[in-house]
């Protein structure tokens, strides 16, 4: 979030601007840029992601904004200013912990400055699932099932949570839309067409996209092969795997490893 001055961002084929206090959420594992002038203040916050993976529907949440959300006040008036609250608090919590570490220590009992110090690392996990669950609720809102009964439609999205999950779980398996229908109790035109109005794509698109997801994370590791790496994402073959990558970076396996190994250099 810039707070002065601008971002040019990168991501895939899109590249665009951040203006000050417009807010870029970038998933995990999704390759970037961001270019800014040389005179600015903006705040980046890079999150551990594994101390909260556990948690329920967070994973379903975070695929529902892949590759990437930016939040204005125009496209998101109901909860852009309470994220910029936020994120200026997490700032406040970091600035905070950085003074407890760099404080001298001239008397034993000042080592709970220790405690204080995990109170503050605490406080900013606290806030930034906040930030995921207005995000995820204004997510969800937009991209509402259509459904009359308003109780019928908080069940469907209960349902859907439910299935991303299971999807979220089990995306290296061999997955059908026709399996998942039935599970869901649902007839597979009607489960499509509900799952498109609950995550804005197609249930394959969407089993896909978790499957590069992962396989991202995996190119990471320089001991798997790309046959390996394709595998253990649920391909059937190097080929598919090659192709459907291209799909979503523009990219080979190979080439984005390649540009992953020049980013870490």
């Amino acid at each position: 979030m810039p707070t002065e001055g601008w971002y040019e961002a990168t991501i895939g084929n899109d590249t665009f601007r951040i203006q000050p206090y417009e807010i870029l959420f970038v998933c995990p594992s999704v390759l970037h840029s961001i270019v800014a002038p040389d005179r600015g203040t903006r705040i980046i916050f890079q999150v551990d992601m594994s101390v909260v993976s556990e948690i329920y529907g967070l994973n379903s949440i975070i695929s529902l904004l892949n590759p990437y959300a930016v939040f204005t006040p125009e496209n998101a008036p109901a909860i852009h200013d309470e994220l910029v609250k936020i994120i200026l608090e997490i700032v406040k919590e970091y600035r905070q912990s950085s003074d407890l570490n760099n404080k001298p220590v001239h008397n034993p009992k000042e080592s709970l400055t220790v405690s204080d110090n995990s109170m503050c690392e605490l406080a900013i996990y606290a806030l930034m699932i906040r930030m995921i669950t207005l995000i995820s609720r204004h997510r969800i809102q937009a991209n509402q099932i259509d459904s009359h009964n308003l109780d019928k439609q908080q069940e469907y999205i209960s349902k859907f949570m439910s299935i991303c999950e299971y999807i979220d779980s089990h995306f290296s398996e061999d997955l059908s839309l026709e399996a998942i229908a039935a599970m869901s109790n649902f007839s597979k035109y009607h489960f499509s067409r509900l799952f498109k109005d609950f995550t804005n794509m197609s249930f394959y698109k969407y089993v896909n996209r978790k499957r590069i997801s992962y396989a991202e994370q995996l190119l990471t590791n320089p001991k798997l092969s790309a046959t390996e790496v394709a595998i253990m994402s649920g391909f059937s073959s190097q080929s598919a795997f090659i192709r459907m990558f291209r799909q979503f970076n523009n990219c080979t396996p190979t080439e984005f490893r390649k540009m992953l190994q020049l980013h870490e250099f």
